[in-house]
């Protein structure tokens, strides 16, 4: 049984000021498309293959703050190129404080498939509605993993999953999925996953 609900502290509620803010809205300010500042995380793990670098620079290059995240701190070798070392792990730095995150492939995206840890990270990354660039095509046992599918809830393409490679098109693609802020559209109550 619940107690009963205390009582008031004054008699009459005053109304609010403002009904909403534009200062606080991403709808209000949509920027100018471009990418700067914001954060992107670059998943890794061992044998993490040539894209991410590859798409760590295109980031770079456009102003974005890219930041490779492993499963934990340290160096992780390349498949076919140098290795990489993580700068934060999932755990230190989750979804929440980046804008967008890069999926990597072949064995790294196994890898982290089978890492309870980065499947949480990537759930939590799609309820909050941010874009994803899923490198190496085809399907990605993460997002498997994760029960995430590149379609939105009334079953049409999900603007916010770019699924290619390092190219120019896929970080054009994604580079405008990040400009977006959020992909809203993918939300639903409950979330999907």
């Amino acid at each position: 049984l619940l107690p009963q609900p205390l009582p008031r502290a004054i008699d009459e509620v005053p109304s609010p000021e403002i009904d909403a803010s534009g200062a606080l809205s991403l709808m209000a300010r949509r920027g100018d498309g471009s990418i700067a500042t914001r954060h992107v995380a670059i998943l890794i793990a061992g044998g993490i293959d040539s894209q991410a670098a590859a798409v760590h620079a295109a980031l770079l290059d456009r102003g974005a703050v890219p930041r490779y995240v492993g499963p934990q701190l340290g160096v992780f070798s390349g498949s076919d190129g140098p290795s990489m070392e993580a700068e934060i792990s999932i755990e230190a730095g989750p979804s929440v404080v980046y804008d967008a995150i890069v999926l990597p492939s072949g064995a790294a995206a196994q890898a982290l498939a089978a890492n309870g840890a980065a499947v949480e990270f990537v759930k939590d990354a799609y309820r909050h509605c941010k874009a994803m660039l899923v490198l190496g095509g085809g399907e990605s046992p993460i997002l498997a993993k994760a029960g995430i599918t590149d379609t939105l809830p009334d079953g049409s393409p999900d603007a916010g999953i770019i699924v290619g490679s390092a190219t120019d098109s896929g970080i054009d693609a994604f580079v405008t999925a990040i400009s977006a802020h959020r992909n809203f559209a993918r939300e639903s109550d409950p979330p999907r996953v």
